[in-house]
């Protein structure tokens, strides 16, 4: 621990009139964060992305105030100003539960919900140019209607007529839902019905709009057996 940290406990430990608690500061989860997100920068379309959840345990969870949080976004958000980055969506703050699963401070990708996210769907023409949506543990499906996860107002395409899933740290699979003007990977066209892998990267055409799939680094290994979080 250096002088620095040293010196910030015993004020905390004055301001408080007791000795810190074993809970990290926001500031020192902060920091930690912080070399974490620039040490995870995912790179797409001339954007650098950044993780966005902040997961930090605790002792008790239950007993985090809720002030905790707020200042802690604040604080990640301060140390990166004016750096070109950008969230794949709103920060979240995630407190859990000290244990051999989340013994330290860590960051992870997810979607609007906190729901941990493997991958990424970026729109690059039509209806879905400049959009991007996550992949979650469960997969996604991409389509027109207002009831699959990855909604797109393209006339051309099936109103559920894309499934996407990342099935290892570097596999991406996609799936034809029997759409109704079909799907192609580059140029050539993806059977109806059978599951097959494609690159990160490679354009995938549904209707008139077209994507691109990718695989975060390290989140399938780690994400994709912890169940209920």
């Amino acid at each position: 621990m250096g002088i620095l940290r040293r010196f910030e406990q015993r004020i905390e430990s004055r301001i408080e009139g007791k000795q810190p608690k074993r809970d990290m500061h926001y500031l020192e989860a902060a920091r930690r964060i912080h070399s974490l997100l620039l040490n995870r920068k995912f790179r797409v379309n001339a954007q650098t992305l950044l993780p966005n959840m902040f997961i930090v345990p605790f002792e008790n969870p239950n007993d985090v105030p809720p002030e905790y949080g707020q200042n802690l976004l604040t604080a990640v958000a301060e140390s990166l100003a004016g750096r070109d980055f950008e969230f794949l969506s709103e920060g979240i703050f995630k407190p859990v539960r000290r244990s051999s699963i989340f013994p330290e401070v860590e960051v992870c990708w997810a979607d609007d919900f906190g729901k941990v996210s493997l991958g990424l769907v970026v729109g690059l023409g039509g209806p879905a140019e400049g959009k991007y949506w996550s992949i979650p543990v469960k997969g996604t499906t991409i389509g027109r209607s207002v009831k699959v996860p990855i909604c797109v107002q393209d006339a051309m395409m099936s109103r559920s007529h894309l499934k996407v899933k990342i099935v290892s740290k570097d596999r991406i699979i996609i799936e034809d839902l029997h759409s109704h003007n079909g799907t192609l990977i580059g140029s050539k066209g993806l059977v109806p019905g059978r599951a097959v892998s494609v690159k990160a990267g490679v354009n995938v055409t549904l209707g008139s709009s077209v994507f691109a799939f990718y695989a975060f680094p390290d989140q399938y290994m780690r994400w994709s057996q912890i169940k209920d979080f």
